[in-house]
């Protein structure tokens, strides 16, 4: 499998994932300070995006998943076999932190920074295929809407010419105990290379009525989709 350059795997997560789900929440909440953490996330990885090189892509192949536990929370969501799974605790490990940040291009405030603000960082630090985040919001913030989703994601990167966004479709459906749910997909264009990365945000409500959100960039809309499947089916 061809990595997916760094240009375009942090585009469409990282700080920036941070940046959608915290501004979801906001939207919900009516936060100010909420969107100053959103506003200021979405231009660290725009600056770390638009810096890095860029290599070819190509489809995704086959792939393995574990069973793993959502900190705090009763929840148990398939995530990728090979790809590194950090939670908020994992950061005060120097060691691993240098480790993640060496193997994915990131800076090792960045990787801590995304872990203040999310229950689990997934980052594939072998093909650099691509990232998740799984972000736990508070009772009462509810699913975002299509504009919500609209409106964050097209002013992901106000400041860099070299990077747009793509909305795509939005979609309701349900987890399998039948719980509401909400899909977004987006991608990210690079345009001095023509790469194209491909996102997929699912929400739901949780059994104890949180709402979870998972974020999920790689270089294939189609594994996006099968990873969102997969914790669709589990929860």
């Amino acid at each position: 499998m061809t990595r997916l350059s760094r240009s375009a795997t942090l585009a469409t997560t990282g700080l920036t994932a941070v940046a959608l789900t915290v501004s979801m929440s906001a939207c919900s909440s009516g936060s100010d300070s909420d969107d100053t953490t959103a506003t200021t996330s979405v231009s660290a990885t725009a600056a770390v995006a638009s810096s890095a090189s860029a290599t070819p892509t190509e489809d995704a192949t086959a792939m393995s998943y574990t069973p793993t536990e959502v900190p705090d929370t009763e929840l148990v969501i398939p995530l990728p076999a090979d790809w590194l799974v950090l939670s908020e605790s994992d950061a005060a490990n120097e060691e691993l932190m240098n480790s993640a940040a060496t193997a994915t291009g990131q800076s090792t405030d960045t990787i801590i920074s995304t872990l203040q603000n999310t229950s689990l960082y997934i980052l594939d630090t072998t093909e650099l295929t691509g990232t998740m985040t799984v972000t736990v919001r508070p009772v009462g913030t509810g699913l975002s809407t299509e504009n919500d989703f609209a409106e964050i994601i097209n002013s992901m990167y106000p400041d860099n010419d070299g990077i747009s966004t793509e909305i795509g479709d939005y979609t309701t459906t349900t987890t399998e105990a039948g719980a509401d749910a909400v899909m977004q997909t987006y991608s990210v264009n690079v345009e001095s290379t023509g790469e194209v990365a491909y996102a997929t945000v699912v929400e739901f409500t949780a059994p104890d009525a949180r709402t979870v959100a998972v974020h999920v960039g790689t270089n294939s809309a189609e594994l996006n989709q099968e990873i969102i499947d997969g914790v669709l089916s589990s929860v």
